[in-house]
């Protein structure tokens, strides 16, 4: 009798398990379905757009879709720098980046916000660049606030993993600490975060180790004064980099750090799915240098980057006189 019954359970489960996946591969095709129906209409409405722009529009539009802009946003930029000129008037490459400066606005936030909180934690995939970039983060932070630093590692699992943010702690003279359990975490951030600007990094988590760190996300996004921040590198391909914002949802992240810019021939759809999902970009790693290499994100600055135009943005200098690691 208790064998036929878990026999019978375990057939439930497996229907179920079949009703779950018929409906997932269901909703799949109505994805797709839709996709092809948006790019579709897309391009509907770019061949109706493009048979009012000039020459020099076209020629825009080609290059905005060589830096993988998505098609809406695009024809957006164009025909309003078309429009602006007016039929036939030659328009400037400075009101092609205000345009596209204006269309990227909604996706950046810059530093707006950050000095609210008393901890940031970086999260995102192993290789993002998240260790060097909270170095940079611990400069420029410690700087601008005028606080004490400490570095904080997550990643005790890994062989090594604590040991590259120890040994710029080192370097740079701030305390280091390894938190790899709840409670450590926790006492932490109610007692050091009270008198120094904590900069956590965390280990790279597959879906099998977010499960077994299910208490992470937990801690993190229950606290007002921690900032979460999910870290990419530009280079990453936009289907990767939403498959990555959606493994992180978890810990609400706040802002994404976007790294390994000067590696990146295209950024534009990271960018366009940023304008899609809402997560406003902060912070860009541009290079390798320490703690230089570090740019707030503004909407102009990457619009002229997109369109090559203007170079790199002046980097913030240090206020004179200032020491980031006392307060």
């Amino acid at each position: 009798m208790e064998a036929a019954r878990t026999s019978g359970a375990g057939q439930a489960r497996g229907g179920e398990e079949a009703g779950v996946r018929a409906l997932e591969a269901e909703m799949a095709g109505l994805r797709a379905q839709f996709g092809r129906m948006e790019r579709l209409l897309l391009r509907s409405a770019g061949a109706a757009a493009a048979a009012r722009w000039s020459e020099r529009g076209e020629a825009l539009h080609q290059e905005l879709l060589e830096q993988e802009l998505p098609e809406d946003v695009a024809i957006e930029v164009v025909s309003a720098v078309e429009a602006g000129a007016g039929p036939g008037r030659p328009w400037r490459r400075e009101e092609a980046v205000a345009q596209l400066a204006a269309a990227l606005a909604p996706a950046v936030r810059g530093r707006a916000g950050w000095e609210r909180c008393r901890a940031h934690a970086l999260v995102g995939p192993a290789g993002s660049g998240k260790t060097t970039m909270l170095v940079k983060l611990a400069v420029l932070l410690g700087l601008e606030q005028r606080l004490p630093v400490m570095l904080v590692s997550l990643d005790s699992q890994r062989i090594g993993g604590a040991e590259q943010l120890k040994t710029f702690a080192q370097i740079l003279g701030v305390p280091f600490a390894v938190a790899d359990h709840r409670h450590g975490l926790v006492r932490l951030l109610d007692n050091e975060a009270k008198r120094s600007l904590l900069l956590l990094d965390t280990p790279g988590f597959s879906e099998q180790d977010l499960a077994a760190w299910s208490w992470l996300p937990a801690v993190l996004a229950g606290r007002e004064e921690v900032g979460v921040h999910l870290t990419l590198p530009a280079y990453g391909r936009t289907r990767e980099c939403a498959r990555m914002m959606r493994r992180y949802a978890p810990f609400s992240p706040s802002s994404l750090l976007l790294t390994h810019l000067d590696e990146s021939e295209a950024t534009g759809g990271l960018l366009g799915e940023l304008l899609r999902c809402g997560l406003p970009l902060s912070y860009c790693g541009t290079g390798a240098a320490i703690p230089e290499d570090i740019q707030e994100a503004g909407a102009e600055w990457l619009a002229r980057r997109l369109l090559s135009r203007g170079g790199d943005a002046a980097r913030p200098a240090p206020a004179e006189g200032a020491s980031w690691a006392t307060a």
